[in-house]
């Protein structure tokens, strides 16, 4: 552990050198940085005070060092939302630094760019974004393109632009910063992850506000977890995934969650040894092959019948409360984590355990030896291999976002064996039922509501499908033409009418080169207009003529 290596040597120079050397000074700014990284903030705040303190008497205030530390002071303060006092701390910096380093180098830019991300918090999208840009043009000369640094930087700058209304600009620079976080840093590196997932926040069009709220509280706990419990998973989690959000559908939380509890303690039953949050995890991309038209196996049909089930709480609400008595359901009140924790450790068996704030549930599980945790606003925890190291999770994960605890939790626990016991095999069957295709649907939307109609041409929504046609209406994200849309609509048809629908130049390429009819695809998309590059877009429109 990187924390306890900087601790033996902190002992080690205490030992041969006094309390305020610059090197004890430096490594014990090294442990408030590593602590900072882990969540810890008021803590490594408390350190950073007391070195900058003892750097401002022994170095003085324009030493680099000192300045260093007084930037970790302003930068914790930022995170801990203190944004009036992190201010007032980086105008200081920034009089000072300027003359004794410089406005190119990295310490300074470093600060200037934290100077930003609390305009943004104040609302001064202008100011802040002309600051970053300033900030990337040094950047890019001094730095490169592909450095972190630049990179942390073009991800700021789309952030303001989307924070601006300029959504498809911001879109285009998060694209280009992911893919270099994929080449430089690596596509599971916790950067990269938060850029891929403004990028999903923006194109399904949820609240970027809340997804950088959400975004922050995963990161401290993706870092609290590397350093605390490095064998455990952590996977984000899109805010609405497979639990709507409470507070978003204006939902009251009143200590009565028994149908959400029950529906996922049923879910987590019918998975028996199977690994319940890896199903979970799996699904969404088991959903993308389906929305394909590919063919998914019995035990991927299962995987999705169980997403699909999560997903859908509303509709099982009936089925659960009629199936199964209420006194399956344990209610309890815990004020304090370890009074929970006592409660967890005495419960046998897997489980699934509902823990409800005065704002928001989250939820926990036991399957075999393994623990998990689960908010469907933050993140996946799965692989925890004690109680000690759930709690820990759940203490930090409920800090990071922001959840109140004040009046303690409230427990709903599901007796999962009893359930099991009373449910029959009808019951049991609809939890695991099998799901239509998309291509199925289509099939039935067809015979029901005619072909679809583009400027005359009757198209059927197979033929879309097949083809893997993708439109874009009004600048949306592109979607894929499935059973979710009404195409027989008049908000459709008036798109269609206005001819503002295109395909992407390059998916019709590659629908010719998979196709076997290719006329047939020529036909169904002769008056879709391509978007794409000037390239793209000449080579489809060739190949869609007609030979004379």
């Amino acid at each position: 552990m990187l924390l306890e290596l900087y601790e033996k040597v902190l002992e080690k120079r205490r030992e041969i050198l006094e309390a305020n050397h610059p090197d004890v000074l430096i490594t014990r700014h090294h442990i408030a940085r590593v602590l900072n990284n882990q969540g810890e903030h008021n803590r490594a705040l408390r350190m950073f005070n007391d070195i900058f303190e003892l750097q401002r008497r022994r170095l003085g205030e324009d030493h680099p060092n000192t300045l260093k530390t007084q930037h970790n002071i302003a930068f914790t303060l930022y995170r801990l939302g203190k944004y009036q006092q992190a201010s007032s701390t980086i105008r200081e910096i920034l009089e000072k630094s300027g003359e004794v380093l410089g406005s190119s180098h990295p310490d300074y830019l470093t600060t200037h760019h934290v100077a930003a991300l609390v305009l943004l918090k104040f609302g001064e999208h202008e100011k802040a974004l002309n600051i970053l840009e300033g900030i990337f043009q040094v950047q890019e000369k001094m730095l490169g393109l592909d450095h972190s640094d630049t990179l942390a930087t073009r991800h700021d700058i789309a952030s303001a632009l989307y924070s601006q209304g300029k959504r498809q600009k911001a879109l285009e620079i998060f694209r280009e910063v992911y893919e270099k976080r994929k080449e430089v840093l690596g596509s599971g590196h916790l950067y990269t992850s938060y850029t891929y997932n403004f990028i999903r926040s923006i194109e399904s069009h949820c609240s970027i506000q809340h997804y950088g709220k959400q975004q922050k509280a995963f990161l401290g706990l993706s870092k609290f977890i590397s350093h605390n419990a490095s064998h455990a998973e952590i996977k984000s989690v899109k805010q609405g995934l497979y639990l709507p959000s409470f507070e978003e559908r204006g939902v009251k939380i009143n200590g009565k969650c028994v149908a959400i509890t029950c529906g996922l303690s049923q879910a987590l039953l019918s998975q028996s040894d199977k690994s319940f949050l890896s199903n979970l995890e799996t699904s969404a991309k088991i959903y993308e092959r389906i929305a394909q038209g590919k063919q998914i196996s019995e035990r991927e049909k299962e995987v999705f019948a169980l997403s699909k089930l999560l997903d859908d709480f509303e509709q099982q609400r009936d089925f659960v409360a009629h199936s199964l008595p209420s006194s399956l359901i344990h209610t309890q009140g815990y004020k304090t984590f370890s009074g929970l924790s006592s409660y967890i450790a005495g419960v046998k068996g897997d489980f699934a355990i509902h823990l409800v704030t005065s704002n928001h549930v989250v939820a926990i599980y036991r399957t075999g030896d393994n623990y998990a945790y689960f908010d469907c606003n933050t993140a996946f925890v799965s692989g925890l291999k004690s109680i000690d190291q759930l709690m820990q999770v759940i203490e930090k994960a409920v800090e990071f976002s922001g959840y109140k605890v004040e009046e303690g939790f409230l427990v709903e626990h599901f007796d999962v064996d009893k359930a099991n016991n009373l449910l029959s095999d009808e019951d049991k069957q609809i939890l695991t039922r099998e799901i239509k295709t998309e291509r199925q649907l289509l099939t039935e939307q067809d015979k029901e509501l005619d072909l679809i109609k583009i400027n005359g041409q009757e198209v059927s929504r197979v033929q879309l499908y097949d083809f893997g046609t993708k439109i874009n209406v009004e600048g949306s994200v592109p979607l894929l033409i499935n059973a979710d849309m009404n195409l027989s609509s008049e908000k459709f048809q008036d798109h269609l009418d206005k001819k503002e629908v295109s395909m992407t130049a390059r998916e019709y390429l590659d629908s010719l080169k998979n196709s076997k009819n290719v006329k047939e695809v020529a036909q169904a998309t002769k008056v879709i207009p391509f978007i794409g590059s000037k390239s793209e877009i000449e080579e489809a429109e060739q190949t869609r003529r007609p030979k004379q």
